[in-house]
């Protein structure tokens, strides 16, 4: 079936969304959401695909929002499902309405993801918990956390360059994810409510030299490092300022795999049987993938591996810039 993307407004797009999903919709319950949030090839599989083999009966999601029906168009052009920076939403928004409705046991999976029924990627007659992993909409994170302030968020940051080094392992030069975000984060609301003046104003002047055009490499490359640590900027700063949230860095998972995974099950309220884990966690790390989308991997290797993608020069080049920004120290990976 082919998806076609319409750009409604809120009360449109609601009204077409309860007659399509009406059945589910009456039976609900968004007490059992738990959610892991980051950029795209931060880890963010990795944790959401193991911890959806806890014990705990179980729905999981994952990264759906791209194909729900009917879809919301956030952006007019590029990714659909980019977001500027939302604060506030609420449960009749596209994204609240996106994830309650898979609480629900009535719920027709043909009609929400036609053609994705894949991203139920765990489905226990008897779920006590839908856990979603999503790297899309991330700049409406507050919203969903101060929206959904009973549910349990766990947020992933990964180095931004080797974020970066992976994605183009992964994905052409021209690939459009964090394009939108490029722009929304040089909005006011967002640079004050995240941003001093300082990094304001750096960000402004890097915007003027970069542009993620897809085409000219450093400046495609040097965009996609500034938006995500922007991105991770905000959301340490929300794991700080809310309790229902958990901040991880990909490079402690990676270096104590199961006592992270461990202490995340404990925060989402899910079971997990530490000498299973232990064998998940090791079975993991005998297989051998050059799937770049594959979660088995030597997680210790990760940290400092070799680029595969950005030369020496290039990962200088980002360096200086993300200390420009305000990051010395935080991103260490010049060779």
């Amino acid at each position: 079936m082919k998806i076609k993307s319409l750009l409604f407004n809120n009360l449109g797009w609601h009204s077409s969304f309860c007659a399509t999903h009406q059945h589910a919709l009456q039976d609900n319950d968004t007490t059992k959401l738990r959610f892991i949030l980051g950029c795209g090839r931060s880890g963010t599989s990795w944790m959401a695909r193991t911890v959806a083999e806890s014990d705990t009966p179980l729905r999981y999601c994952h990264e759906i929002l791209t194909y729900v029906q009917p879809i919301y168009s956030y952006s007019r052009k590029f990714d659909h499902t980019a977001t500027p920076y939302l604060q506030e939403i609420d449960e009749t928004s596209s994204l609240a309405s996106s994830f309650s409705v898979t609480t629900s046991p009535l719920v027709n999976w043909e009609k929400l993801l036609p053609g994705r029924e894949r991203q139920v990627q765990r489905n226990d007659t008897d779920f006590e918990v839908v856990l979603h992993k999503e790297v899309h909409s991330l700049l409406a994170a507050e919203g969903m956390v101060r929206l959904f302030k009973d549910n349990k968020f766990v947020f992933v940051v990964r180095n931004p360059i080797l974020n970066i080094d992976s994605l183009f392992n992964y994905h052409p030069l021209s690939a459009i994810i964090w394009r939108n975000e490029y722009d929304y984060i040089k909005k006011r609301a967002f640079c004050n409510r995240f941003l001093d003046p300082e990094q304001a104003a750096m960000l402004k002047r890097m915007q003027r030299i970069y542009k993620d055009d897809g085409a000219e490499r450093r400046s495609t490359i040097s965009a996609k490092v500034i938006t995500v640590a922007i991105i991770n900027t905000m959301l340490i700063k929300l794991a700080r300022e809310y309790k229902n949230v958990m901040l991880v860095r990909y490079e402690d998972l990676c270096l104590d795999p199961q006592k992270m995974f461990l202490h995340v099950c404990d925060f989402l309220g899910l079971e997990f049987n530490e000498n299973r884990l232990e064998n998940v966690l090791h079975s993991q790390k005998k297989k051998k993938s050059i799937d770049p989308m594959s979660i088995d991997k030597n997680s210790k290797m990760q940290i400092e591996r070799k680029m595969y993608f950005l030369s020496t020069e290039e990962v200088d080049h980002l360096s200086l810039l993300l200390e420009q920004l305000g990051y010395e120290g935080m991103y260490n990976v010049r060779n």
